[in-house]
């Protein structure tokens, strides 16, 4: 029989691994919208700064301040975006492409902005995009595809949206490129 209390369930589990040598906390996650299941495992020298880890809770998790189905693509930038400064300030970025992706934001808000993330089409993301093509060059258009398309990402990576309407959309201004050709340099110089 065990001296110890048995902890409720689903309120994590206190382990000692001889392996590493360390305490080990386990916290369930809500499971993601397929249906599996998750678990976040941490280490910890004492058992009691592992036992307060879950006791307090995950700061790990991303806590959105809206729900998913409420979600606009406004909220979705400027979410995106954050995530964007944080990897400015870990220099991971240039501050040159978080100008340029600001500039791709403020365009797609302006017009895309008042819509529920969860509903944009793929139609919806075509239709903008080829009204940009109007007034911009094709690298740019491409360039505010992208963002979007990394904006939806960064949503399914923190588990806000499953649905991606940029990653299916084709930019209408193909980008124009020659066919490079090759010179021979003793035949053409010489």
């Amino acid at each position: 029989m065990r001296n110890g209390k048995r902890s409720d369930r689903g309120s994590g589990s206190v382990f000692f691994d001889k392996g590493s040598n360390r305490w080990v906390a386990m916290k369930s996650l809500p499971p993601t919208r397929d249906g599996k299941r998750k678990r976040l495992r941490r280490t910890f020298f004492t058992k009691n700064e592992a036992t307060a880890f879950l006791l307090e809770g995950c700061t790990d998790s991303f806590a959105p301040t809206v729900l998913s189905e409420e979600l606009t693509v406004s909220e979705l930038l400027q979410g995106w975006q954050e995530s964007v400064q944080r990897r400015l300030a870990a220099e991971q970025i240039s501050a040159l492409t978080v100008g340029l992706y600001s500039l791709c934001a403020d365009h797609l808000n302006s017009k895309l902005g008042a819509q529920r993330a969860n509903e944009l089409s793929v139609d919806d993301v075509e239709r903008f995009l080829t009204a940009q093509s109007a007034r911009f060059s094709g690298r740019y258009v491409a360039m505010q595809r992208n963002v979007l398309d990394q904006a939806y990402r960064w949503a399914q990576r923190n588990r806000l949206l499953v649905w991606n309407p940029a990653q299916l959309s084709i930019c209408p201004k193909q980008l124009s490129y020659s066919q490079g050709t090759v010179v021979n340099f003793k035949t053409h110089y010489l």
